[in-house]
């Protein structure tokens, strides 16, 4: 398997000031994994999303929490917010399998 080196990487810039380099795979899901380096600002929300592949999150720096919430309850309540005001949401540590069908809020601390 070759080195990669990240400063060779291209970067990807995001909405709010975020960038992505990916190491592994692709946006087409042509991988089962797409492995790469997400550069975030303080403060950065990633927008509500979903890939044709899985998605692999390391922090490197600081701290995070997951906020995990199943689809159908989301789509039936209509936001995190009110999730949240019904208990729907939960918090994981890092030792939590994520399941199919699992949206996740991460919450990080740098």
């Amino acid at each position: 398997m070759p080195v990669v080196y990240h400063e060779n990487l291209p970067s990807e810039p995001f909405r709010g000031g975020a960038t992505y380099q990916t190491v592994v795979g692709d946006e087409q899901g042509s991988t089962p994994v797409r492995l790469g380096i997400q550069t975030s600002p303080p403060g950065y929300r990633t927008p509500l999303h979903s890939h044709p592949y899985m998605e692999t999150l390391m922090i490197l720096e600081g701290s995070g929490e997951a906020w995990i919430e199943g689809h159908d309850d989301l789509v039936a309540l209509g936001s995190f917010a009110k999730a949240r005001e019904a208990g729907k949401l939960r918090i994981e540590g890092k030792e939590y399998a994520v399941k199919d069908g699992d949206v996740i809020e991460f919450r990080f601390n740098v």
